[in-house]
């Protein structure tokens, strides 16, 4: 993905957090990425996650059907 060097990334579309996520492990160090870490990136990035964490911290969510969930779960 990088092809010169570089001293910041700043991923600004969905795609290219994708992406830059992919790669910059094998990054130098020196790089400084913009943005949040893996396991971050895996919440906010999926709608299903975000929402179940809302929920278990207190924060009003709307009524959430999860599909393969048990019936009547919130």
């Amino acid at each position: 993905m990088l092809s010169g060097e570089y001293d910041v990334v700043l991923p600004v579309t969905e795609a290219s957090v994708y992406a830059a996520a992919s790669v910059r492990r094998a990054q130098p160090d020196s790089v400084c990425w913009l943005m949040a870490s893996d396991q971050n990136l895996r919440i906010c990035l999926s709608k299903v996650q975000a929402t179940r964490i809302a929920d278990q911290t207190g924060l009003v969510i709307p009524s959430t059907v999860y599909l393969g969930d048990e019936p009547g779960r919130r």
